[in-house]
């Protein structure tokens, strides 16, 4: 479905709703619970803000065209979601936790932990009798990165043997390896310069930098960056970006997968100074160009695809959109002074972590994506937002991975306080 057809859906949709907002004007009804899609609550929204519009309010931002595309743009994104069990967490940190119909799995210290939806527990993935979960033998073993594609999860897994990619069931039985994986090989021969991995649509991405390691855009390497991409099924490698890559790129975790595109944030080399952008890679065309400069007066502190537009957070101004073809831009929510503050744009909702007053603690506040604010809640200020699953929010610290310390169910926002349940790990 072209994105003109969901704009004219959501317009039947919205006239559908619009009588059920004008009833809750009246009288409000009671909140209705978050699902997977929770598409019904941001229509809702839009409808009434519309509605008020009509009754002469000012209201301006709900009756935009800009607003209207975004909202026909979500829509497209929730029904992907529902379509691809593993879109959801590759576009939050990049491979270190997937969201499957049935379960989260988390990558920490190079062991895979799993947990069905809505749990707080995690049990780490083996079965086998008498095993220590020590070393590579326990079907645990996750490497560095995962992935998931046609019921397997995928493990990249880096040892004496070299970088590999490998597959394994959902239960981590049944390991086997699909191919090494091509690298840069240090001066003497070792491996290393892996940048970041990450699994969509029957591939793997990943990046290698040329040793020795350099400064991120340092513009005297002598060889360019790599960037492989890998067929999961057949374990076939090529280098679609081999020509486009700009001089001493250094790609950071962040990137979104849109439309059969590839977005991601990166530093690059130009004109003997270090520079930032968010590039957009096309692999059919074999193409890489920047769409949103991320240096000088800018600097994006989280942003999200939709699609011909690019959302981000820019500390000082707020959540703008803009539209790369035109380089045109509106202000979707304006900021108020947040201190230290970073988006991460979610399928459900918008999340907000800022410094608090508080001495050694952080602001996590939630938004709708009509940016209704929906409530907040103080954290300690190294916890930090893991990834949004069709239940719960998870925040964790870093190591070899994310290491989950608490989550914050769905249910619970919009409703009241906001609260954080501690996770727990079982043979860990």
């Amino acid at each position: 479905m072209t994105r003109l057809e969901f704009i004219d859906a959501m317009t039947d949709i919205r006239d559908e709703y619009l009588n059920e907002a004008r009833s809750r004007l009246e009288a409000p009804a009671k909140k209705a619970p978050r699902g997977r899609l929770a598409i019904r609550r941001v229509l809702a929204g839009l409808a009434a803000a519309i509605l008020l519009f009509v009754c002469g309010f000012a209201v301006a931002l709900a009756a935009s065209p800009a607003l209207r595309e975004l909202t026909a743009s979500l829509i497209a994104r929730k029904q992907q979601t529902a379509d691809s069990a593993a879109w959801r967490p590759q576009n939050m940190v990049g491979a270190c936790c997937l969201e499957t119909d049935q379960r989260l799995y988390i990558l920490e210290n190079r062991k895979i932990y799993a947990a069905p939806h809505g749990s707080d527990v995690f049990s780490v993935l083996c079965e086998k009798p008498g095993c220590g979960h020590s070393d590579e033998s326990c079907d645990a073993y996750g490497g560095i990165a995962i992935g998931w594609y046609q019921g397997k999860i995928y493990a990249v897994t880096m040892d004496m043997n070299g970088v590999r990619l490998q597959r394994m069931e959902p239960d981590g039985s049944d390991h086997a390896v699909v191919c090494d994986l091509p690298c840069l090989p240090r001066a003497d021969g070792s491996i290393g310069g892996y940048d970041f991995f990450c699994f969509c649509e029957g591939f793997l991405y990943y990046m290698c930098t040329p040793p020795p390691y350099p400064a991120a855009g340092a513009s005297d390497q002598t060889q360019s960056a790599a960037l492989f991409r890998t067929d999961l099924l057949t374990g076939e490698t090529d280098e679609p970006w081999k020509d486009s890559l700009p001089a001493g790129m250094n790609a950071s975790q962040i990137c979104q997968f849109e439309d059969g595109k590839w977005y991601m944030q990166a530093d690059y080399a130009e004109d003997g100074e270090t520079k930032s952008a968010i590039f957009r890679a096309d692999p059919s065309a074999g193409t890489l160009r920047p769409i949103l400069d991320n240096h000088g007066g800018r600097r994006a502190m989280g942003w999200t695809v939709l699609g011909n537009s690019i959302l981000y957070y820019e500390p000082g101004r707020g959540i703008v959109r803009r539209d790369w073809e035109s380089g045109q831009e509106s202000l979707l929510l304006e900021d108020p002074g947040w201190e230290d503050a970073e988006c991460f744009f979610g399928v459900d909702d918008i999340y907000l972590s800022r410094k608090a007053p508080e001495k050694g603690q952080r602001l996590f506040s939630v938004y709708s994506w009509d940016f209704e604010p929906l409530g907040s809640l103080s954290l300690p200020a190294h916890y930090q937002y893991v990834t949004e699953t069709a239940d719960s929010v998870y925040f964790g610290v870093i190591d070899w991975g994310y290491c989950l310390k608490g989550c914050l169910d769905k249910n619970e926002i919009g409703a009241g306080e906001l609260s954080l349940r501690p996770v727990t790990y079982f043979n860990r």
